[in-house]
């Protein structure tokens, strides 16, 4: 039987708000979970505390802001979609299955999670992660893609490009992963392999930026 034709009840909902949190858990590490990612977390959690202490889905409230979350994330995040099929898939259920839920009780769907929402929760964590990488968006990531001294053996190695005008870093695999909008002003710092470390990069950052003042 198809769920939608009969009416939905909130544990249904609750269900499926419990399944979105448990694929961002079991997808995204503690410090992987910020920006769009962070925000669509926190307001799943908010959501699922609403309707455990008895909140209407019908009534307007802050504390029940979902709607447009997966199509947000699809617009607006800018990392490796493909692990989080599962988690859009059961946001995209989620959605709907509200949008239903209020139609049946005569309501339209009254708030969105916006554009600026979104931009607010990644400045945010934008300047948390740049003060623990010396100002620089990406480094600990960079310096983590570096090979060991195995792969490094092997012959591998990770060439890190630098932004001047963001000050951010990305390597190879970065770029493979991030969809790039706009074409940024960029240098190669050079390939880097065991024992390179995160004082190098920084050293070679600092090469750059005297040349750049000259």
């Amino acid at each position: 039987m198809n769920r939608m034709s009969k009416k939905i009840k909130k544990e249904e909902i609750l269900y499926l708000i419990n399944r979105v949190i448990s694929e961002i858990e079991k997808s995204y590490t503690e410090k992987e979970i910020n920006g769009i990612i962070g925000l669509i977390y926190k307001r799943y959690k908010k959501a699922k505390k609403f309707l455990l202490e008895g909140g209407n889905p019908v009534e307007p409230s802050d504390d029940f802001i979902i709607i447009g979350g997966g199509r947000a994330y699809i617009d607006h995040y800018t990392n490796d979609q493909r692990k989080s099929n599962v988690m859009l898939d059961y946001m995209f259920d989620t959605e709907k299955m509200i949008d239903v839920y209020i139609k049946e009780n005569r309501r339209s769907v009254e708030r969105r999670i916006t554009l600026e929402e979104i931009e607010a929760e990644e400045r945010k964590y934008e300047k948390l992660f740049r003060k623990e990488n010396h100002g620089y968006l990406g480094l600990n990531t960079v310096v983590s893609d570096i090979p060991d001294k195995e792969d490094s053996e092997a012959g591998y190695f990770e060439e890190i490009f630098y932004d001047i005008n963001s000050k951010s870093l990305y390597g190879v695999r970065g770029r493979e992963r991030i969809n790039i909008k706009t074409k940024w002003p960029e240098v190669s710092l050079g390939c880097y392999k065991y024992p390179s470390n995160e004082k190098d990069i920084l050293n070679d950052i600092k090469k750059v930026e005297e040349r750049i003042k000259k």
